[in-house]
């Protein structure tokens, strides 16, 4: 495990996020940061990722939390955070299901994230119509 580099919505510019403690076992999550996004930690884009088994222990599920901050420099050079926009993603994968399928299943979910008419629909908050 280690930091992870991704695109910005430009298609060019890498955003690092950067490690800052891994998970320590299931229902505790690894903790990634922007660390150039926002001067203090609170207001710095992060991203959290556990895993935990459902009561009967019949099924894995993964749990993915990104907060992207929003924040703002006034004139007398003090950062405070606006707003938020929380992404949260849950993959439930029960254990008699063959590896082969959750492989196929994530796969196409995260290709199905990239498309046209789904990135569309998060960020106007409306779902496809036509």
């Amino acid at each position: 495990m280690g930091n992870i580099t991704i695109k910005k919505a430009d298609g060019t510019t890498d955003v690092t996020f950067t490690m800052i403690a891994p998970s320590a076992g299931d229902d505790n999550p690894a903790l990634y940061r922007s660390i150039t996004t926002g001067g203090a930690p609170a207001r710095q884009d992060s991203l959290e990722v556990y895993g935990k088994w459902n009561g009967a222990k019949t099924v894995r599920r993964v749990n993915q939390k990104f907060v992207r901050n929003y924040n703002v420099t006034d004139t007398n050079g003090v950062e405070s955070r606006q707003g938020v926009v929380v992404v949260e993603i849950s993959v439930a994968a029960p254990t008699s299901v063959p590896q082969s399928h959750v492989d196929e299943a994530v796969a196409q979910s995260a290709n199905l994230y990239k498309a046209a008419d789904i990135q569309s629909a998060c960020k106007t908050g409306y779902a496809p119509r036509t």
